[in-house]
């Protein structure tokens, strides 16, 4: 069982020029995170065993300028870093997998997301992350007994 986190969660920190964006109906909490300067950064702090970024793919004409595909790089903890290039396409792509992370140690963890085009546009929707069950069971342990008080 994984847990969805929101690109607005304070699990996300954020350092560069990002910008709020999101579509209602199409985005997860009808929110992404967005930017299109090279070098902006994203961090994910997360205790789990792995971790998966969703986001949106915008098409690479914008304004009447290509400006290309995201070409974004993830890496967790001390890692190597992988790099994806989205889809070039006319149109949005919801829901788009930008990377999954190899099973990790159980543990915290950190998730750096690095955008790496200067003017393609890297929108950020959500993770997913995968706890231990002992954890899961426990967050619903919690949750119930707090329900019956």
């Amino acid at each position: 069982m994984s847990i969805t986190v929101d690109d607005r969660d304070f699990s996300f920190t954020y350092d560069g020029s990002w910008f709020h964006g999101g579509q209602a109906q199409f985005e997860y909490d009808d929110t992404t995170t967005g930017t299109n300067t090279a070098g902006s950064i994203a961090l994910f702090s997360f205790t789990g065993v792995s971790v998966s970024v969703f986001g949106t793919v915008g098409p690479i004409n914008y304004a009447g300028q290509d400006v290309g595909a995201p070409i974004s790089s993830y890496q967790v903890d001390n890692q190597p870093a992988v790099i994806f290039t989205a889809p070039a396409q006319g149109g949005n792509l919801f829901h788009y997998n930008f990377f999954t992370s190899p099973t990790l140690g159980n543990g915290p963890h950190q998730l750096k997301i690095t955008n790496l085009n200067q003017s393609s546009y890297l929108w950020l929707d959500y993770v997913q992350y995968t706890p231990l069950s002992g954890k899961i069971f426990h967050i619903m342990k919690y949750i119930i007994s707090y329900r019956e008080s």
